[in-house]
């Protein structure tokens, strides 16, 4: 595995700081997610040009955070209702008995129940099994006690989730590449397409590594505890991480007076104006902090942030999400994001060209399939002489083709041996009409035309045929 005395010897000086920041064994087991392969399998030679490229594009923000590659600043929040629901599902795992009815109310922020959380269809049922009960207003504690005879344990826990509607957590900018590799890994009940796991064909796996290299991302996330971590199904343990509730990509162009946060993932709720104005605060003034200049921006409605390379799932398509310094609302500030080609990790040299939702993008004959950043995730393609177009197999070799229906539209077989070509097929072809049988092969129609009974085949299975003809001539 690549030593960091490796990694630094010949940098730039500036970067050595930087370098020695990295998780180099953590980093190394992400990159092998990625290729479905073992550490072994990952050169270093890979791992150190993808992190030389990652100090040279990202050493704005590392100098920005301070010569660190996290800024942490300290966030205080109501408590959301997802937050709510995962200790109302982790108080059900505890009392099953009661899973239904903590399930129905894991919408509910406060010790009160009302109409607007718990829904309609529970409130009729409420009115008409619990009649004497208050339920709208009325304490989610209380019901649980009174109305459904749980036990004080359940109950006391039940107010504890309930006790502080606040929550203190950090908030971090970070250009980290295992934070940012593992984007979307964490032990709660979320995740997106963003994500290290190359069995899951629905998955953007090279859009973290772009992330990784290019010249605008950050990551951005809420955190408040860290631990250990397993990635994609136990294959490897990380041993501290910083457990993800919520993350956010941010991309900021190359002057600072713009920068564009794409949407907040999990995303399961309506995380407020409030919520979201208090995680861009802390950009905006990190961006200011940085510049010295005024801390006063605006959101526009025209997103100035644009791709290059169609790496991931474009989660950068909220137009309303770019926030530009006011006075400079008008300036020709546009960038990109994803800029930099990523070369495979195998050590092939191979570029990827990217994969974008359920297209690919065929360059130089090669056709990336999005199952892993790694030579095996591409394959040659052959131009094909009958379609006009690259194919998988090599039309060099029929044997490959027999199935392709443009092969055998030029290739029509023998209606009585479907193992041989008709050899007087290329007699009269302009008007020789093709038809399909039953089994789908292609044969060829004799109709009017007498070039069958010139066949050894066709005249052994017409031989009364050739008999007449012969006492016709006479």
């Amino acid at each position: 595995m690549l030593k960091t005395k490796d990694l630094i010897e010949g940098i730039e000086e500036k970067y050595v700081p930087m370098l020695k920041q990295v998780n180099i064994p953590d980093f190394t087991k992400c990159i092998a997610t990625y290729m479905n392969e073992g550490m072994d399998f990952v050169p270093d030679n890979m791992i150190k040009e993808y992190l030389l490229t990652w100090a040279k594009n990202k050493y704005k923000y590392f100098h920005m955070f301070g010569n660190k590659t996290q800024l942490d600043r300290p966030l205080i929040y109501k408590r959301l209702k997802e937050e709510t629901r995962e200790r109302m599902i982790d108080l059900a795992k505890k009392f099953p008995a009661y899973y239904p009815w903590l399930d129905k109310c894991h919408n509910i922020t406060e010790n009160k129940m009302s109409s607007r959380e718990i829904g309609w269809e529970l409130e009729k049922w409420l009115e008409s099994a619990f009649p004497s009960f208050r339920w709208n207003g009325g304490s989610l504690t209380r019901f649980f006690k009174h109305c459904l005879q749980a036990p004080d344990e359940l109950v006391n826990q039940l107010a504890q989730v309930f006790e502080n509607n606040t929550v203190e957590a950090t908030y971090t900018l970070s250009i980290d590449p295992v934070d940012m590799m593992l984007a979307s890994e964490n032990p709660y009940d979320w995740q997106s397409c963003y994500r290290l796991d190359p069995c899951d064909e629905e998955i953007h796996m090279d859009g973290c590594l772009a992330a990784v290299l290019d010249t605008s991302t950050i990551i951005t996330y809420v955190w408040n505890r860290e631990g250990e971590l397993s990635i994609c199904e136990k294959t490897y343990q990380l041993k501290k991480v910083r457990y993800k509730k919520m993350r956010a990509w941010v991309s900021i162009a190359p002057t600072y007076n713009a920068f564009y946060m794409a949407k907040i993932y999990p995303g399961k709720g309506d995380y407020g104006a409030e919520f979201e104005k208090a995680l861009r605060v802390i950009i905006e003034k990190a961006l200011s902090d940085f510049t010295g200049l005024e801390d006063n921006w605006t959101r526009v409605y025209e997103s100035k942030c644009e791709r290059y390379f169609p790496y991931g799932y474009d989660e950068m398509s909220h137009k309303d999400c770019t926030f530009v310094r006011k006075g400079f609302e008008d300036v020709e500030d546009d960038w990109t994001t994803y800029n930099v080609r990523i070369k495979c990790p195998c050590g092939c040299k191979e570029e990827m060209p990217g994969f974008h939702d359920d297209y690919a993008v065929i360059k130089d004959r090669k056709e990336y399939n999005g199952e892993g950043m790694c030579h095996w995730g591409v394959k040659e393609q052959y131009y094909c002489e009958y379609s006009g177009d690259y194919c998988d197999c090599d039309s060099e070799y029929d044997d490959c083709c027999c199935d392709c229906c443009y092969w055998q539209d030029a290739h029509p077989t023998c209606e009585l041996d479907r193992d041989e070509e008709c050899p007087f097929y290329n007699m009269d072809s302009d008007e020789i009409e093709v038809r399909r049988d039953n089994n789908g092969s292609y044969i060829q129609a004799c109709g009017d035309f007498d070039h069958c009974s010139r066949c050894r085949i066709w005249q052994e299975e017409h031989p009364e045929e050739e008999e007449e003809d012969e006492g016709d001539e006479e």
